[in-house]
Parts: structure tokens; sequence; C-alpha cells
């Protein structure tokens, strides 16, 4: 966790919230098309697996009206994957010691291969990232609600924060008055 604080610094001033997984699979099992909302690592130790990683931010694999989605936390909030994806996929075959890095909500696939696989995922949120995150939730729940044009998040350095410091003041006066609507 220190070696991944300290290669945030570069990008941004500090992780302000993660955790980890082990992840035990059996030969030739599958982690369907997903994202998350998070960034992360993926390090394998024990077995190979073969991580297909696509741009989040590319419009090609995800409309910015399905990255302001994702943040909904609605059933069908993920975008699906399509056949015509696959030219686009990153792919990595990772084997003990290496490792992978999931950008902020990157779809991705990871196939274990032959044998059982132990990877350690390192999942983690910085102070930028929840700006973006918070930035999707106002999109999604006021302007495209309201039928306004949302803007692409992360295009906007200054609108992004705008949007979140919105959000982050309609959640605070919510949760002052007692409100038992969310805004998470």
């Amino acid at each position: 966790l220190g070696e991944i604080g300290v290669a945030v610094r570069r990008h941004d001033r500090r992780i302000n919230w993660y955790s980890t997984y082990v992840f035990i699979s059996s030969a030739e099992s599958l982690t369907p098309y997903h994202m998350d909302r998070e960034m992360n690592f993926l390090l394998q130790i024990r077995g190979k697996k073969l991580a297909e990683l696509w741009s989040g931010y590319d419009d090609a694999v995800m409309s910015p009206a399905q990255r302001d989605h994702l943040f909904s936390y609605a059933e069908d909030a993920r975008a699906k994957y399509r056949d015509d994806l696959d030219p686009k996929a990153h792919r990595f075959e990772l084997e003990p010691g290496l490792g992978v890095h999931h950008p902020f909500i990157a779809p991705h696939i990871v196939r274990t291969l032959s044998q059982i696989s132990i990877s350690l995922a390192v999942t983690f949120r910085t102070p930028r990232s929840d700006v973006w995150s918070d930035a999707h939730r106002f999109n999604e729940r006021v302007l495209r609600r309201l039928h306004l044009p949302a803007g692409n998040v992360r295009r906007s350095a200054a609108l992004d924060l705008t949007k979140a410091a919105i959000l982050r003041m309609a959640r605070r006066a919510n949760r002052l008055r007692g409100g038992a609507g969310s805004t998470d």
C-alpha cells in the first residue's frame, strides 16, 4: 500500500480510502465484464490470469450517460459487454509477481487460466476520484433528471469541482435536516 501511495502522489495528493481483497479462483473461471467505481491494483500471487481492460472514458466503450448512470447504483447501472469492444481491449497476462492497474471506472474482464489462482486486489479512492464520482452523481441525479446537458466529467476540473461541491452541500443539508432521502 505504501508503494501504491507513492505512485498515486504523482497524480493526486493521497489515497483517502482503500480496501483489500484476496481472490481464490478455480481454474478457467471468469469474472464477467464490469466496471468498479474506484481504482485498483490486481496483483497475482499464484497461477495465471488474463485481465482485459478498456478505457472508461472512451465514448465508444461507455457513453457519458452510461458513466453517469454507473453512479446511480441502480440494478441496470452498468454498461454491458458488446462484441465490437473486443478490439479495444488491452490484455495483460498476469503471473506470480505481476500486477495490473485498473484505472477509475475502467471496464474489465478477468479470466483464470489453467490453474487455481490467488490474487490480491488493492482497491482505492483519491480526493480527485471522489470529485469525479460526485460530478457523475450530480450529472445523473440532477442534470439528466431535469433533461439538461450534463457535460462530460474530466473535461473541466473547475466544472467537476463545482458539481461535486453542490452535491456535497446538498448531502450535508439533507443530513442536518434529518432527511430520509439519500444523495449518496
